[in-house]
């Protein structure tokens, strides 16, 4: 029998301890939902800004295409929990040519501005914080071959979301320090968060 991941755990306990509504969990005893791997992530082309960079919140739409998660809330009845994570960056010369939306990987560290290299991810729930980590342990520099799950670093827990409650995903860049603003470059960061989640079955 196959090993139970961090994230199948953390989601079995947050369900065993009565956490879920109600709803959630007579539709698993019921067999309406089911338990299947999750990929959550979000883009941003950070050239110019400092302090907060906003990944994820209420002001996202999921429309839009940066970013998995609509609107900062998940659906009715959809649990999920994290148990590894990943930084990746771009850098397009041209926007026009490399879109913001379009972010891959790179695999010169250096041609990072320091508000990124030395920044802070920090994933909160209705403002309680959930994880609080230095991007460098998060990025894949010169690993851009690799299959992103298993370069992702690996939480010590799993974290787990609930519906309904607002999520945000932000970057907090050191104080003082911003990420430049140069002509026709954008400096493209995606975040990735890898774990389990509860889904229809259909």
């Amino acid at each position: 029998m196959e090993d139970l991941s961090k994230s199948q755990i953390a989601l079995a306990k947050f369900l065993d301890q009565g956490k879920a509504d109600p709803d959630t969990v007579q539709k698993l005893i019921s067999g309406e939902l089911r338990f299947d791997d999750r990929l959550d992530s979000a883009k941003l082309d950070c050239a110019g800004l400092s302090g907060s960079l906003v990944f994820i919140d209420e002001n996202i739409d999921k429309s839009q295409g940066v970013a998995s998660i609509h609107q900062g809330r998940l659906p009715q009845n959809v649990v999920v929990a994290y148990d590894s994570l990943l930084v990746a960056f771009s850098l397009a010369a041209s926007p026009a040519l490399v879109p913001a939306n379009d972010a891959g990987y790179s695999i010169d560290q250096q041609s990072f501005p320091a508000a990124l290299r030395n920044g802070k991810l920090v994933i909160t729930q209705n403002d309680a914080v959930k994880v609080e980590l230095d991007i460098k342990g998060l990025s894949t520099f010169g690993d851009s071959d690799r299959n992103p799950k298993d370069i992702a670093y690996k939480l010590n827990e799993a974290v787990v979301f609930e519906p309904g409650k607002l999520i945000k995903w932000e970057v907090q860049t050191p104080n003082g320090i911003g990420v430049p603003a140069v002509a026709a470059t954008s400096y493209n960061m995606e975040i990735s968060a890898f774990g389990v989640s509860t889904r229809s079955k259909g």
